[in-house]
């Protein structure tokens, strides 16, 4: 998350840098030092044995606290530098950017209606959940509850906000690849230097997004001290966590996968009218010479295995790259829940 300019300058200057310390010390030292605090001085000698995991669970929720603005406002430094990379050489490639930046335009203009709700929606349910929170943890006291909010809210405030990239991705890509004028070649490695950088960059996108199943455990431990709604938005923002980074990756990987096979079957189909004209001229072979027989048949022959040849080739990276990065998405959140599951039998 990316704090507004006109605050950052009022406070800093230095650019990027500035915005970098200002989001540091605001969205992520605050809360921080707060739950810190609050777990050293009253949680951490309290906990009843029912949620003993919480002693590895709250530990990991705390790196998630730190590092999620840091991740969600690198994500947004990204953002802005594909969408300059677009600007700048889109228009020469054949992106039609006029319809992207209308639809990026769109999902901006979701931004508050989307991540204020839900952002809200955390510290609600901690306020519906404090009856039954307080038997088994410390909040006995105003600042222990404002501390509460604050770190839940900041919680709610950077998963609602990477949600909202999540849509807008989802609302970018799609378009993109749909009214891009591309072309697919067997015999180069890429179709396009501004496809290859979004790809890339939204598999980063996901592996930040993936470290949000740090969370994932501490909201699991204390569910059942939670009341309905509460369960129910704890549910939504666990899921959301754990495969948020999957969908990064993957949905606009099908996206792209369907346009490159969309733009190889083109080539092919370009192949067709040669091979069936010479198909046509060794029908009435009787009446062909022997020179221009074999001219047919070599011609033929180099036709169909240059077609089979750009057949085999697949309209996505190689198979072992493309499991390699979306795997990145899913080992994360495994080896979190295993760290708590092993850290909890000791």
């Amino acid at each position: 998350m990316t704090i507004p300019k006109h605050l950052s300058t009022a406070l800093f200057s230095g650019g990027r840098t500035a915005e970098r310390i200002c989001n540091f010390l605001i969205f992520s030292l605050t809360p921080t030092g707060l739950f810190w605090f609050w777990f050293l001085t009253d949680v951490r000698h309290e906990i009843p044995e029912k949620l003993s995991d919480l002693h590895i669970a709250m530990p990991l929720a705390a790196l998630w606290i730190t590092l999620a603005p840091l991740l969600m406002q690198q994500s947004e430094y990204m953002e802005r530098d594909i969408i300059e990379a677009f600007n700048r050489e889109g228009p020469i490639n054949g992106w039609a950017m006029a319809d992207i930046q209308r639809k990026l335009h769109s999902a901006d203009r979701l931004y508050y209606k989307l991540v204020t709700p839900l952002a809200i929606s955390a510290p609600v349910a901690l306020a519906l959940s404090l009856p039954s929170l307080r038997s088994v943890i410390s909040v006995d006291s105003t600042w222990k509850y404002v501390a509460g909010v604050v770190v839940i809210f900041q919680v709610g405030f950077t998963s609602a906000t990477g949600l909202w990239g999540v849509i807008k991705a989802m609302m970018a890509v799609p378009l993109a690849v749909r009214t891009v004028r591309l072309r697919w070649s067997a015999f180069r490695s890429s179709i396009s230097p501004l496809a290859d950088l979004t790809y890339s960059s939204l598999q980063k996108f996901g592996v930040m997004f993936s470290l949000g199943a740090l969370f994932v455990p501490a909201l699991y431990v204390v569910r059942i001290e939670l009341n309905p709604v509460a369960q129910v938005v704890v549910f939504t923002f666990s899921a959301f966590l754990l495969f948020g980074g999957l969908c990064f990756f993957a949905v606009p990987a099908i996206f792209f996968s369907r346009m490159m096979e969309r733009h190889k079957l083109e080539v092919l189909d370009r192949l067709a009218p040669p091979i069936e004209s010479i198909l046509e001229k060794l029908q009435r072979i009787n009446t062909l010479s022997t020179d221009e027989a074999i001219h047919l048949n070599y011609s033929l022959k180099a036709l169909l295995q240059a077609r089979s040849e750009m057949a085999s080739q697949s309209s996505l990276p190689p198979s072992f790259r493309l499991l390699a990065r979306s795997a990145t998405t899913l080992i994360l959140p495994i080896a979190i829940a295993l760290i708590q599951l092993f850290g909890s039998k000791d």
